[in-house]
């Protein structure tokens, strides 16, 4: 009787502590519509996973030779993984070119400049 107890008591804790907005499974990449000179998204997923409070993963395109400045959510980190294209990525007194399959992480609250530098368009996706 005493675990039946205990069962009942415990069972509305683990079942909203399993309670996760994101399933598993494959996102299939959504093209943004590209504009010149800006970055376009579409959130391909957002909500609570089994280590996160809260995740969102984006596909991301961008067109054009203009350097963009972005920073990074002082309470979030963030992962670019570059899909097709050249991205030129500065991190303060440091420079990197990412191509296909390049991962970048960056930490909270850190400044970052991208900019295009495969001519054509070019694609990644970003997760927060």
């Amino acid at each position: 009787m005493k675990n039946l107890i205990t069962i009942l008591f415990l069972l509305p804790f683990v079942s909203i502590a399993q309670k996760d907005s994101i399933v598993s499974g494959a996102y299939n990449w959504q093209q943004p519509p590209v504009q010149k000179n800006k970055i376009s998204s579409v959130v391909l997923t957002e909500g609570r996973a089994h280590d996160f409070e809260w995740m969102q993963l984006n596909a991301n395109s961008f067109n054009g030779a203009k350097e963009i400045k972005l920073s990074v959510a002082s309470n979030q980190e963030e992962l670019i993984i570059v899909k097709s294209g050249s991205i030129d990525m500065h991190l303060g007194d440091s420079s990197f070119i990412l191509t296909p399959n390049s991962i970048a992480v960056l930490t909270p609250g850190q400044q970052y400049t991208l900019k295009n530098s495969s001519g054509g368009r070019c694609d990644f996706y970003s997760m927060k």
